[in-house]
């Protein structure tokens, strides 16, 4: 009997992409008897399924055959996704190592995966290390909205909301435009800390200097900040202004109204 005729590219990824079990996608995609033909799409899909699902060192095993793979140029995207499930693993050393290895894979980082490190460490509570590598960060290019996020998030974990502050001010002096996420973590990080005059300053400069409408969220957040320092009514002002602006009312909107009437 010859040789059995080796399964296509096309088939192996409809293959893995049609497996709901990941322990079975991985045993379809090192199945010697069925002579695959490994693309990038095929390395992707069994490399995201197998990190989704936690299982490290299946992943590990697939990422060493691709590092070894010399046909391919590794996708960038895709060692993000290798770092960030990392991160979800609380396994930040190895995210670490992956970023640091990503010309071994035949590619070159860029801020996208310098940023997918940061997100990971703070994910980890890595503040030292983010110090560290966010003093390489000219090395891959200006920071975007995304770093400066990551950056700020991690100050207000850290209780340096003056730093957060001082970041902030940063993004506008160089042009970096602040988006939902950079108002809705220096609102929340200004309530904890009770320092509601600039949170209700930074919503206002939210609204009118760069036309972002606040969410739930960042109104929820200044409604607990009031109740906080006792200034019960304006909790109810809040309320009305969400309501003229449309929004629904989640139960934790509810909530805190409740322990305040």
């Amino acid at each position: 009997m010859g040789s059995s005729k080796p399964i296509s590219p096309f088939r192996l990824s409809s293959l893995l992409r049609s497996q709901k079990d990941p322990s079975l996608a991985f045993q379809i995609f090192l199945n010697p008897q069925n002579h695959y033909r490994y693309s990038i799409l095929s390395y992707d899909l069994i490399i995201t399924k197998l990190g989704r699902a936690k299982m490290i060192p299946q992943m590990e095993l697939i990422l060493q055959q691709l590092h070894n793979d010399t046909r391919h140029r590794v996708p960038e995207p895709l060692l993000c996704h290798v770092i960030s499930f990392y991160a979800r693993a609380r396994l930040p050393s190895r995210a670490v190592q992956t970023f640091l290895s990503i010309p071994s894979f035949r590619c070159t980082p860029t801020l996208k995966s310098f940023n997918s490190l940061l997100n990971a460490l703070l994910t980890c509570r890595r503040f030292q290390t983010i110090t560290h590598f966010a003093s390489r960060l000219s090395e891959f290019g200006p920071p975007n909205t995304c770093t400066y996020n990551i950056l700020i998030r991690s100050c207000f974990f850290q209780g340096r909301t003056d730093r957060a502050l001082e970041l902030f001010d940063e993004m506008r002096r160089t042009n970096v435009c602040p988006d939902q996420v950079t108002f809705g973590t220096l609102i929340h990080g200004l309530c904890k800390d009770s320092r509601m005059h600039q949170a209700f300053g930074m919503k206002k400069l939210m609204i009118q200097e760069f036309k972002l409408k606040p969410c739930v969220s960042v109104y929820t957040n200044l409604m607990k900040g009031v109740c906080e320092i006792g200034e019960l009514h304006r909790a109810f002002e809040i309320k009305d202004e969400m309501e003229r602006n449309g929004l629904r009312l989640d139960v934790v909107v509810y909530n805190t109204l409740l322990l305040v009437m």
